[in-house]
């Protein structure tokens, strides 16, 4: 869902980045200073770019130039999965600067499991996704499955309105 939302928000005009939390280890948040924005540029724009020296410069000033002025929109995915680590409680509290400080005017979403967190995160708003209806599946296994027997079984099991559990004896 949060690489999805990355992709639309190119339509708005700001500059998706989008960050798998799992993939950032402690030395990841301890080069970055314990700071979201310094870690969001090196592990998702200059790891994945291999900046030489003159275009990491240049590159972070054009990234903190439009944090500046709110034209980034931040996806932070599974928050919940770095609950375990020695940096989750810094990384909460940098999230939470992030949200309070200049930059507060980007867009920030936070993926986690309901409930994993202690605490809530200040200045953020809570929001949970709703349990998919009957119309948005099909229009998904149209889409991605296209028209083909399972996904025809499928969809008659679904439109009679069948538990989730017989139909997921459905084969895929």
């Amino acid at each position: 869902l949060l690489r999805y939302l990355a992709l639309r928000t190119l339509a708005d005009q700001r500059l998706p980045v989008f960050l798998e939390l799992k993939t950032v280890s402690e030395a990841d948040f301890k080069h970055a200073r314990n700071n979201l924005a310094d870690l969001l540029f090196e592990k998702v724009i200059a790891d994945v770019l291999h900046l030489q020296e003159e275009e990491h410069y240049r590159f972070k000033e054009y990234f903190f130039a439009r944090l500046a002025v709110g034209q980034v929109a931040i996806f932070l995915d599974g928050l919940d999965e770095v609950t375990g680590t020695n940096f989750f409680p810094e990384l909460c509290t940098a999230v939470g600067k992030f949200a309070s400080s200049n930059y507060r005017n980007n867009r920030l979403v936070i993926s986690t499991r309901p409930y994993a967190l202690q605490a809530r995160l200040e200045g953020l708003k809570e929001m949970e996704i709703a349990s998919l209806t009957h119309g948005p599946i099909e229009e998904f296994l149209g889409h991605y499955y296209g028209d083909d027997d399972t996904t025809r079984r499928f969809l008659r099991n679904l439109r009679r309105n069948r538990s989730l559990r017989e139909l997921c004896r459905v084969p895929f």
